[in-house]
């Protein structure tokens, strides 16, 4: 926080006087909108981290009730985060712990990134997939070594068959370990993730297979150029029933800030 103040000092002061631009004998009005990773902007607009008490941007929703689709009590505002990172205690600072960097910019003009939504979200979903295999083939204190013809394997060879490089192990106390996917890996695993080849005795195994499906179509309709009011409220019906879908599969305590936010903020 304090090298990116100190390095973007002048450019903040130069755009908090910069409103509007002269072009063709025309001002022209500026509009400045802040994007980027989620650990970015919450340390642009001077917030703890996406683990704190209160880890959303855009409304104070407490960690614990994050997976409830109604906004909490209030949004904020710039001038709510000000207020809070000025409070002594630390029960009225609604983890804001420093001022935002760019207070000239509202906080509805605060803008997640697509392609990070998209890889978050896809890791929590992989995760769970992979907890699930561990669960059914009994993983949790023993190694690799001792197991065979695992659930895990059946994943490992899905996405090894497909060109996926994924290799597990588990330590010695049973902590699995695996690569992380990139964002071309992780399209090509929603093309031909089958959860029944993968766990054929999972009476869920369908709701499962829908939410990854889901999921992408509403991030491939976060591409559009244009959203009218239609549009808007579409997707905010598709995420509240992806969101109500994964509570019928998985716990709230699995639903993280990024999920959180594409439900209650990105329409």
């Amino acid at each position: 926080y304090e090298n990116i103040a100190f390095g973007l000092d002048e450019t903040i002061d130069e755009m908090k006087g910069l409103n509007y631009i002269r072009f063709n004998e025309k001002n022209i009005e500026l509009k400045y909108y802040l994007g980027g990773d989620y650990k970015f902007l919450l340390m642009a607009m001077g917030m703890e981290a996406a683990n704190s008490n209160y880890p959303c941007i855009w409304c104070p929703t407490p960690k614990d009730k994050k997976h409830l689709t109604e906004q909490w009590h209030m949004e904020r505002t710039i001038s709510a985060i000000q207020k809070c990172a000025s409070a002594k205690a630390k029960n009225e600072k609604f983890s804001c712990s420093r001022m935002p960097l760019f207070p000239f910019i509202p906080v509805n003009h605060v803008i997640i990134d697509t392609l990070h939504l998209f890889l978050r979200v896809t890791d929590r979903l992989l995760m769970l997939l992979v907890r699930e295999c561990r669960r059914q083939d009994g993983l949790k204190h023993f190694r690799r070594t001792t197991v065979k013809n695992t659930h895990m394997n059946r994943l490992e060879n899905l996405l090894l068959t497909n060109g996926i490089f994924f290799s597990w192990k588990t330590d010695d106390q049973g902590k699995l370990q695996y690569p992380d996917l990139r964002g071309p890996e992780k399209l090509k695993l929603i093309e031909v993730l089958k959860i029944k080849e993968i766990l054929p005795n999972y009476e869920k195994a369908d709701k499962v297979q829908k939410l990854w499906n889901d999921f992408y179509t509403i991030v491939d309709s976060l591409k559009k150029d244009n959203f009218n009011s239609f549009d808007i409220g579409k997707l905010k019906k598709k995420t509240e029933l992806w969101l109500k879908l994964f509570l019928e599969v998985y716990q709230t305590k699995d639903v993280t800030p990024y999920i959180h936010i594409m439900v209650c903020h990105v329409h």
